[in-house]
């Protein structure tokens, strides 16, 4: 019933005066239930928004428990992949998660692909996703292309031993990131800055992997990162109490 439930209220927002084209799908990560960055006049929502609505494109939020349980993972991928399954499948899909969010949405793609659900995800924008592919592996046969978007100031990616990049496969594109020269921490990868770039990422060649330069004052740029591999070897992840520290601040 609760699948069901949320799945009505997001496929109504979707059929309310929208014709079938693309749908931007923002989702949250841990603990982000009573943030408002992802959903309508939130900071990050509203850069996707208005880069995306002038093609007559359309943004819309998951809002899922977001504890940091991995029951509460399963179950919002479950409820995401409902709510997937129950669009027309003539609207092109995009996801954009951050942190936890990002696994949520692999979830539910390896939902979709196990199902074989006439729906698949034209572009997956992961933001900070704690990379953990012995259980969410992305499923690229629901996933046209991958841009996975890592900063290695980032203390909260890597905290309880999850990886910042993904293996290999086709359609995935590691992009270490910057903003303004600077390489921003876990709460900055949900920026407005970057959220006003994202769709624009997908209409530029992007070499497997990449830097991606964000400013507030002109376009991207991106670049081959030949230092990839050796950057991360000699990444040294923080320790525990950082996990604890970003709790207390949030929670503020």
């Amino acid at each position: 019933m609760k699948k069901f439930f949320l799945a009505l209220i997001l496929v109504c927002q979707v059929l309310e005066g929208f014709q079938p084209g693309e749908l931007f799908i923002v989702v949250p990560g841990t603990w982000a239930i009573k943030e408002k960055w992802y959903t309508l006049g939130g900071d990050f929502f509203s850069a996707v928004q208005r880069s995306v609505v002038r093609d007559g494109h359309k943004v819309l939020w998951f809002r899922w428990i977001s504890d940091n349980y991995e029951s509460s993972r399963q179950t919002a991928a479950q409820e995401l992949a409902y709510t997937i399954g129950c669009l027309d499948p003539s609207i092109v899909l995009h996801i954009i998660a951050h942190s936890h969010g990002v696994n949520v949405a692999l979830g539910a793609c390896q939902l979709l692909a196990q199902r074989s659900i006439n729906q698949r995800i034209k572009t997956f924008y992961a933001l900070a996703a704690p990379v953990y592919e012995e259980t969410y592996k992305p499923d690229m046969r629901v996933i046209g292309r991958l841009y996975n978007l890592y900063s290695l100031n980032d203390a909260i990616q890597t905290v309880l031993g999850h990886q910042r990049a993904f293996g290999h496969q086709i359609g995935i594109i590691n992009m270490r990131t910057f903003i303004d020269g600077k390489e921003p921490n876990h709460s900055d990868m949900h920026s407005p800055v970057i959220g006003q770039w994202l769709a624009w990422l997908a209409s530029r060649p992007c070499p497997n992997p990449s830097c991606v330069y964000f400013s507030n004052t002109r376009s991207p740029e991106v670049r081959k990162n030949t230092e990839f591999e050796r950057e991360l070897l000699q990444d040294k992840p923080l320790n525990l109490p950082s996990l604890f520290d970003f709790r207390k601040k949030i929670k503020k």
